[in-house]
């Protein structure tokens, strides 16, 4: 199973979190959508260079 969290740095409180079977760039995008409808357009996105967020040879997806 696979967490993926958005917290909002400034505040810390959690904005979209969803549990998955797998961490998946698609998965990670449907956790930022939930977070988005709940809080809005977010200005930046700071990740933890987790491997659904960075494509083949470490470039960013």
């Amino acid at each position: 199973m696979s967490l993926i969290i958005y917290l909002d740095d400034v505040y810390r409180c959690v904005t979209g979190d969803a549990l998955f079977r797998e961490t998946t760039l698609e998965n990670a995008v449907i956790a930022l959508r939930q977070a988005i409808a709940k809080f809005g357009v977010l200005t930046t996105i700071l990740s933890d260079n987790g491997s659904c967020f960075i494509g083949r040879g470490g470039r960013k997806k």
